[in-house]
Order: C-alpha cells, then structure tokens, then sequence
C-alpha cells in the first residue's frame, strides 16, 4: 500500500520529498551525456569503436540505426533525440555547412532553406 504520492516523494529533500529521481528522465539525460562525449570527443575510444560499427560512411548526427543494432546503441540513439531538441551550433567561418540539408537558418527552431539546389551549386557550404 502506497501511503505517500511518487511525486511527493520525487521532490528534492528542501522540498518535503525523498529526493527520488525520475529513473526514466534520469537515464534519458545520462544517454544523452554519452552522445554528447562521442559528439565533442570524437577520437576517444568509444567513439571510434561506435563510428566505425555504426556510422562509418556518415556523421554521428547523419547516422541511421540498422537492424543489426545492440542494445547499447539503440539506447544511445534514444539520447541522440534528446539532445538533438536543444542542440544548437553557431555558423562560424561556414567550412562544415552545407547550404541545402543543414539547418542553419533559425535560431528558434532549426530550419533548412526551401527549394531545388541549381546543378553549378548542388553542394555549396555557407
């Protein structure tokens, strides 16, 4: 018998609650901590062992999950959409934009220009 609401119990300890964490929102952010390692080093050894099982002809943030997939990945792919919803990037010098599939417009939402690439500038970086 439950006496007390989980989320009483969940509230931080100045709060009156126990100080519980939400597992499922606590493993979220620890699965996006471990993507956002392999985004910012991307020459540890997790990193490389992953990108060359998983994305090795795109980038960690292009990459698709195969069928073949463990465990551990699709868990870490999970953490790639959280992240991915306040992930953010400044254009800088351009070198590694690329005008037509990266979003790069908006500073709200990201946001990608509209319509056809020309044949001259297919693949133009900003």
């Amino acid at each position: 018998m439950c006496w007390v609401a989980w989320t009483t119990l969940t509230k931080p300890k100045h709060s009156g609650g126990l100080g519980f964490r939400d597992v499922e929102s606590f493993n979220d952010a620890l699965l996006a901590k471990i993507w956002w390692r392999l985004l910012k080093d991307p020459i540890s050894l997790l990193a490389q062992v992953m990108l060359g099982k998983y994305a090795r002809h795109s980038t960690f943030l292009e990459c698709t999950m195969p069928s073949s997939a463990s465990h551990g990945w699709r868990s870490i792919m999970e953490g790639r959409k959280l992240l991915m919803k306040g992930l953010g990037w400044v254009v800088g010098n351009g070198e590694k934009i690329r005008v037509w599939s990266d979003p790069w417009l908006s500073l709200e939402a990201p946001k990608a220009p509209i319509g056809p690439p020309t044949a001259t500038n297919e693949s133009p970086y900003v």
